[in-house]
C-alpha cells in the first residue's frame, strides 16, 4: 500500500484538492451577495431634453431613445457627501455612434473592452456643457472639478449613488 502512495502521491494529492475546492465551493454558495451586488447592474439615467429620469441596465449605452424619438437619454452618475441625504449627478455620460456599433453589434469581446475603456463622452449635467472624452485631459479636469465642487458643498465623504 506503501508503495502505491509513494507512486500516486501526485495525482491522490491533486484529487484530494479538488474535493476539497469543490467543497469550499459549496459551503462559500449558501453565503449570496447576490442582493448586495445586483445594484451595480442598474444605473440612473435622464432624457436630456425632458428632465425625466429613469433607471436601466447598466448594458444599456448611451445616448437612449428618449420621448421625442431623438437619442436623448444619457447615463447620469449620482454622489452624495451627506450619507444620502443630498444626492447630485456628478456629470452626465455618452458613448459616440461609432462605440455604440461596436459594443452592439461585435461578438469580439477583447474589441468591446477596448472601446469601453477608451472612454465615453462626458459632460457636467449643467445645460449647454461640451462633451468631452473622459480620458482625455479635458475629461479628468471636468471630473476634479465636479468632485471638488461636491466635497465642498458637504464636507463629507463623497460616495457614489446606485439605484435601489
Amino acid at each position: 500500500m506503501r508503495d502505491v502512495i509513494n507512486k500516486y502521491a501526485y495525482p491522490i494529492a491533486g484529487v484530494v484538492l479538488v474535493f476539497a475546492l469543490l467543497f469550499a465551493a459549496f459551503q462559500c454558495r449558501g453565503k449570496s451577495h447576490a442582493p448586495e451586488v445586483a445594484k451595480y447592474f442598474k444605473a440612473f439615467f435622464i432624457d436630456e431634453e425632458t428632465g425625466e429620469e429613469s433607471v436601466r441596465s447598466v448594458n444599456d449605452y448611451p445616448p437612449l431613445m428618449g420621448k421625442s424619438g431623438k437619442r436623448t437619454v444619457v447615463r447620469a452618475y449620482k454622489f452624495t457627501n451627506d450619507g444620502g441625504k443630498t444626492v447630485v449627478i456628478g456629470y452626465l455620460e455618452k458613448y459616440s455612434d461609432e462605440a455604440i456599433e461596436v459594443l452592439t453589434t461585435s461578438k469580439n469581446a477583447g474589441h468591446k473592452m477596448n472601446i469601453l475603456n477608451a472612454g465615453p463622452l462626458i459632460r457636467l449635467p449643467s445645460a449647454n456643457q461640451e462633451w468631452v472624452e473622459r480620458n482625455s485631459p479635458a475629461g479628468k479636469e471636468l471630473l476634479d472639478a465636479s468632485f471638488a465642487a461636491m466635497r465642498q458643498s458637504g464636507g463629507g465623504k463623497l460616495e457614489p449613488v446606485y439605484p435601489k
